[in-house]
């Protein structure tokens, strides 16, 4: 898995995801591990629900990421991580 972003690493291998929404292009998960300095104990998790994903929907995810600068966390939930799985890309956003 690799991270395109400057936070600490995300390791989702130790998450236990469970499916909070699906809509037709996407599935929004909560990740649940042990918190430590580095990670929350709580990330969500957006993703395509294709595999392979579509590459407009990778498109999307990258887009929505490129734009994190822009949200005022006061009111948006701002992405923290755009992850290149070995089967998918996974949007992470702050939690």
């Amino acid at each position: 898995m690799t991270a395109s972003h400057s936070l600490p690493a995300i390791d989702l291998s130790r998450c236990v995801l469970r499916t909070i929404s699906q809509d037709g292009a996407f599935v929004v998960c909560r990740g649940a591990q042990p918190a430590t300095r580095s990670e929350p104990a709580s990330v969500l998790v957006v993703m395509p629900r294709a595999e392979p994903p579509r590459p407009e929907r990778v498109q999307m995810l990258e887009h929505e990421y490129a734009l994190r600068a822009d949200l005022d966390p006061t009111w948006a939930v701002r992405p923290r991580a755009l992850l290149q799985l070995p089967a998918d890309t996974a949007g992470v956003p702050a939690a």
